[in-house]
């Protein structure tokens, strides 16, 4: 075609891309809900319209689809925020009871083993036997306590490590002779020692190694009733350096199919150990998940029923050339019983005619915790709440006699200790204040610091361990006042 007609077929075209151009323009922001008209007497122009069309169509179903889409997933994003705040609260709730309920059995127990401690001194044989029932039960009871809080902390991501020096040595002997009295009254032979050169000291967290050997020997004295228990530690250098402790025993052993149901929550061999032994079943699980924490594992090597068990605890290890190596022969249950106790050393008492102040709401507790302090020569006066506490202590004060150490119960009504020690504080004073507390749920210890105490005691108290940590911290405060006069 020429001349012309030509001329006015290609205007005409022209003209149509133009108009699809234009048109097309809107789908630039997105917009695809329109369809493109465009009258021209071209079939390619008609077919490019159809095209351009349906490609329209096409995206407009998928915005569509992706607003459905969209819709859906904002929906589900909800329901799942909604579930995970519900999960929060549900695991805070959970928190919350066990702390309330740690304090409530905790609080009569320290009465319990503290008063049963106290009639035991003066006995006679027939009345002793039966105080050392009620002792070792109300202990039991303590330990299903701690064992059900410990696997708590552990599911809830809550348990924390504390990672320093540990010397290996001396713990390893400080648990083993703690069962050796056990040991001795089954007529089993404890021992400890090293297979190997080990280093002197591993950087790990020491509670939880000596809860996990704690548990491990412990389990071994006590499925033992003949026989031995062995504990052994060497070092392992290849393929990774690894510290290796072996508890090995000849006691009742473990069918081969229960090899994994015993690191199951609440498990244990078969139902006839439950019965005999007594037992929650947890110690294994916690022993195994801490020791994951900390980069290693609780592993069970061999067991056989009636032959005995041999579990391993491994830990990672640094070792160089700079590294010191130590060695333990063998230290049997017979040697730790000749070895002179710590207990009988004592030549001075830290705590004598010391001053002190108890904040004690439960008048069990309060007259038990008195009690003990005034036999080691310390003088004692007690306030009922934290409101009371404060009056006393500035009533001291105001005598020229202020007391040198607070031991503060965290829970009490009309004022607790979190808010009288934190008022002690904006007061300006710098008195040693020690947290009694029936929590121990992770986060309990750094809440008492943060409030203001030099540091944290559960219930029920240990006495010798109580006695030495206010002896400990009221030296140190009158060293520390020592040298700030002279300065």
């Amino acid at each position: 075609m020429t001349g012309p007609d030509a001329n006015n077929s290609t205007d005409s075209l022209r003209t149509a891309i133009e108009s699809v151009a234009d048109q097309l323009c809107a789908a630039v922001d997105g917009n695809f809900d329109f369809r493109v008209k465009v009258t021209a007497p071209d079939q390619s122009i008609e077919k490019l319209q159809m095209l351009i069309n349906f490609v329209l169509d096409a995206a407009r179903r998928g915005i569509h689809e992706q607003q459905i889409l969209n819709d859906e997933l904002r929906v589900t994003m909800m329901q799942l925020e909604h579930s995970c705040k519900q999960a929060e609260a549900a695991n805070q709730a959970k928190s919350d009871f066990l702390a309330n309920m740690s304090h409530e059995l905790r609080t009569p127990l320290t009465a319990i083993l503290g008063f049963t401690d106290i009639l035991n001194e003066s006995a006679a044989a027939a009345q002793k036997e039966k105080l050392d029932i009620i002792h070792r039960n109300g202990t039991q009871l303590l330990s299903i306590i701690d064992d059900v809080l410990d696997l708590s902390s552990v599911e809830s991501g809550d348990a924390r490590m504390i990672v320093g020096d540990m010397e290996v040595v001396p713990l390893l002997m400080e648990i083993s002779s703690g069962f050796s009295a056990a040991a001795q009254q089954k007529h089993i032979e404890l021992s400890c020692y090293t297979r190997t050169p080990i280093p002197c000291t591993v950087s790990t967290d020491s509670l939880r190694v000596r809860q996990i050997l704690t548990n491990l020997i412990g389990n071994a004295v006590k499925f033992t009733d003949r026989g031995w228990v062995r504990v052994e530690a060497s070092f392992i250098a290849v393929p990774v350096n690894r510290m290796q402790i072996d508890v090995i025993d000849t006691g009742v052993g473990i069918d081969g199919n229960d090899n994994e149901q015993i690191f199951d929550p609440f498990s244990q061999a078969d139902s006839s150990v439950t019965r005999e032994f007594g037992g929650t079943g947890l110690g294994l699980t916690i022993s195994r998940q801490f020791a994951q924490m900390l980069g290693g594992d609780v592993k069970l090597i061999s067991a056989k029923r009636g032959m005995g068990s041999h579990f391993r605890l491994e830990l990672p290890c640094f070792a160089d050339e700079n590294t010191q190596f130590v060695e333990l022969e063998g230290v049997t249950n017979d040697d730790a019983t000749d070895r002179p106790s710590a207990t009988t050393s004592t030549s001075t008492n830290p705590i004598e005619a010391l001053d002190i102040l108890l904040v004690e709401d439960g008048i069990d507790n309060q007259r038990l915790i008195k009690h003990i302090l005034t036999k080691h020569g310390a003088n004692v006066t007690t306030a009922d709440n934290g409101q009371l506490a404060i009056e006393a202590f500035a009533a001291a004060k105001s005598a020229g006699s202020p007391f040198k150490v607070v031991l503060m119960d965290m829970q009490m009504p009309v004022m607790d200790g979190y808010t009288a020690t934190k008022n002690l504080r904006s007061m300006g004073i710098a008195t040693p204040v020690i947290a009694l507390t029936a929590h121990a749920m992770p986060g309990d210890r750094e809440k008492c610091i943060n409030a203001g105490c030099n540091d944290y005691a559960t219930k029920p108290i240990k006495p010798k361990e109580l006695i030495e940590l206010i002896g400990t911290l009221a030296a140190t405060n009158k060293a520390t006042q020592t040298v700030a006069n002279h300065v």
